[in-house]
């Protein structure tokens, strides 16, 4: 309950349906809203906001994005939609009332819990989220609903993939060099050698579809596993080209060009591929750490001035903007919009939204 002093937040106490028809029954105003009540002056007015608190169980869906595996951070989302249009509610999550995770509610190996994002017009939120309204043309009257999100954060721990599928695969690309090790007009024996390792790195590429979902893109790993495959393509083309040439200075040099070419081929992908595993890794810690921060700054009472109340006579306003709107999203997602997305992503998600609602 607030009381009319506007100074301070008392602690909220515990009503029943009846108490609040009690209230509103002697209130020396007579006022009639569902959201007020009275006490026994006219300048003893009490409000009352309501706050639900709810136990669900059940199975959620979630789209994974997995283009930095096996260094992906996941948000497994819940959401919540108003019945009301957003006209006349917002949803927001209760500043005094913390939200928790049950230490029991992960127990993977694979991932690790970090902070959950809870996502709404006044908590956090950017661009690249889940819409916070809905499309006009999912309702028959063209209203729009608010939502709010609450989403666990889960790291996957990239040890497993590293040693037990990157690094193999890594050896795997270095034997295919020692085909070049036999005589160039050796062709059956040339063609053993790189078409068994072929075969290997096929195996390796069924491993890692295992691990993921079927995502219609390439991940971090797809690109090296498919350029070990293109290395021993290029190099069973290098070797019968090779054995067909009949001047013996002509084929020891191609041979060796082929070498050399493939070889610096080899190491460029493998250079990347180091690159962008530190890059990343680097990056993702930054985002968990500032998922901390808006996760702690949320409930931080002492962070709070009057201006952020709630102010419960007047119903709030969710901002009318394009990026709040599934259309909106599926723009962002296209090919072209996404690669500025990810330029700005670290940029864009310290940026809240901070607006009166209703919890």
């Amino acid at each position: 309950v607030n009381t009319v002093d506007q100074t301070k937040w008392e602690p909220y106490e515990r009503l029943s349906i009846k108490d609040v028809k009690d209230r509103q029954k002697n209130s020396s105003n007579g006022n009639n809203n569902n959201n007020g009540g009275g006490g026994n002056a006219a300048n003893n007015k009490t409000t009352v906001r309501i706050v639900w608190a709810q136990r669900v169980q059940g199975w959620f869906e979630e789209d994974f994005e997995m283009t930095n595996f096996p260094l992906d951070v996941q948000h497994l989302h819940i959401g919540i939609t108003s019945r009301w249009d957003h006209k006349h509610v917002g949803i927001a999550y209760d500043k005094y009332t913390p939200s928790t995770i049950s230490s029991q509610a992960l127990t993977s190996q694979t991932f690790e819990m970090c902070a959950p994002r809870i996502m709404s017009f006044r908590d956090d939120w950017s661009k690249g989220s889940l819409p916070l309204l809905t499309e006009k043309r999912d309702s028959a009257t063209g209203a729009q609903y608010c939502r709010a999100y609450f989403a666990l954060t889960v790291t996957r721990h990239s040890g497993f993939v590293m040693k037990n599928v990157m690094l193999i695969l890594t050896l795997v690309g270095f034997f295919s060099f020692s085909t070049f090790a036999l005589d160039p007009l050796s062709l059956s024996e040339r063609q053993s050698i790189v078409l068994t390792l072929v075969l290997t790195t096929v195996a390796f590429k069924y491993v890692t579809m295992s691990m993921m979902p079927e995502i219609p893109y390439l991940s971090m790993l797809d690109k090296v596993t498919y350029g070990a495959l293109f290395l021993q393509a290029f190099m069973l083309l290098c070797v019968c080209v090779t054995a067909n040439i009949k001047d013996g200075e002509m084929r020891s040099f191609v041979d060796w060009t082929c070498l050399g070419v493939l070889t610096f081929w080899w190491a460029f992908l493998l250079l990347w591929f180091v690159f962008q595993f530190f890059t990343i890794r680097i990056k993702r810690e930054r985002y968990l750490k500032l998922c901390d921060k808006n996760f702690d700054d949320a409930f931080d009472t002492s962070k709070f001035i009057m201006d952020e109340k709630i102010n419960e006579t007047v119903l709030p306003k969710p901002p009318l903007v394009d990026e709040f709107c599934p259309s909106y999203q599926r723009k962002l997602r296209s090919t072209t919009m996404k690669r500025k997305y990810k330029e700005k992503n670290l940029n864009d998600i310290s940026s809240t939204f901070s607006q009166d609602s209703l919890a």
